[in-house]
């Protein structure tokens, strides 16, 4: 009977996605397309709060800035959110495989 390495523990596998990842030209393509969208976005918000201002409709430019700042908040915080869970699971991740072994 062959003996397996990886059931019995005498091999370990890495859990990172591999550093040598190809990008693809839809992969490209959905990036680039995803940030001009939210600087089209940006810009017609500040178009849109710009109009507001210059008609001095300023309780519709506040809240224009409100939304826009609180979305542009709950973006940063969401990806901040992600970002730490993501590096404090790699760290842990490591620190166990390395005490183990």
């Amino acid at each position: 009977m062959a003996q397996n390495s990886i059931l019995d523990g005498s091999e370990d596998e890495v859990d990172f996605p591999p550093n040598y990842y190809i990008y693809r030209v839809i992969d490209i393509m959905f990036v680039t397309f995803s940030i001009s969208t939210l600087l089209l976005d940006w810009g017609f918000d500040i178009g849109a709060a710009y109009n507001h201002w210059h008609h001095d409709d300023y309780a519709w430019f506040t809240l224009t800035i409100i939304f826009m700042g609180s979305s542009s908040l709950a973006i940063m915080v969401v990806s901040l959110r992600w970002s730490v869970c993501v590096c404090v699971c790699v760290y842990v991740c490591v620190y166990i495989t390395e005490s183990i072994s």
